[in-house]
């Protein structure tokens, strides 16, 4: 989708960074502590947004 200028460079950042895909099911799968992994990925989405939303705003593009 980058490469066709679908989705920028930061949200294409941003999709990266949160790590979707399997390392979260890994994350459910070897840690039984519901709380800690809505923690883990709360921090992941917000970190996501954020440098997505500063990726965009500066312009980066790779």
């Amino acid at each position: 989708l980058y490469l066709d200028h679908i989705i920028g460079a930061g949200a294409m950042m941003a999709g990266l960074l949160v790590n979707a895909g399997v390392g979260l099911l890994i994350l459910f799968r070897l840690n039984h502590d519901r709380a800690q992994n809505l923690k883990i990925i709360g921090t992941l989405y917000g970190l996501g947004v954020f440098w997505g939303i500063i990726i965009e705003f500066a312009g980066i593009v790779f």
